[in-house]
């Protein structure tokens, strides 16, 4: 299985294990493998687009992309994404972008499962229920398929790009 399935299981595992009230670390970290799901889904799959051949070098030059990757970058991008807008920085090369309804779903819930990670990270006194950790669980799982239904098209390359340059403003 690949690490976001691995992490959307763990997710539902950690909510569910307990049969009366639910452990607030499991729920917390079940949050957490939530947003790690979708966020090494989108990592994966970009850094495979840029490094697509398989030479003695590909497995380096993959950790090496993959580490670029800046968790508050992608969530301004996704946000701007959700809004349908692309970062201003990519307007003038794709001046008649049209975003596709399911990457806004895949970049809206980017921005919501990161601020639940946070919260369930840093804020101690908050209480989580049990349905919480599984509507994030869910929210990360339908972004997933949204995902995998447009992974391989232009706009998805467009997007993908988007989230490693840095300088690409929102």
């Amino acid at each position: 299985m690949s690490l976001h399935a691995d992490l959307l299981e763990q997710a539902k595992f950690l909510a569910t294990k307990e049969r009366g009230t639910p452990n607030q670390a499991n729920l917390r970290r079940a949050i957490s493998a939530s947003y790690y799901a979708l966020f090494h889904r989108l990592v994966g799959e970009t850094t495979r687009m840029l490094i697509s051949r398989n030479h003695s070098d590909a497995l380096a030059l993959k950790k090496c992309v993959s580490r670029a990757f800046r968790h508050s970058h992608m969530r301004d991008v996704c946000k701007s994404i959700s809004q349908k807008r692309l970062p201003s920085k990519l307007v003038p090369a794709f001046p008649d972008f049209k975003i596709d309804d399911r990457l806004v779903k895949v970049g809206g819930a980017f921005v919501r499962l990161q601020e639940a990670r946070h919260q369930a990270d840093y804020d101690t006194y908050y209480h989580f229920e049990r349905n919480e950790a599984l509507r994030f669980q869910k929210l990360a799982a339908n972004a997933i398929d949204d995902w995998n239904l447009i992974c391989k098209t232009s706009q998805a390359d467009v997007f993908m790009v988007s989230l490693l340059i840095r300088d690409i403003q929102s």
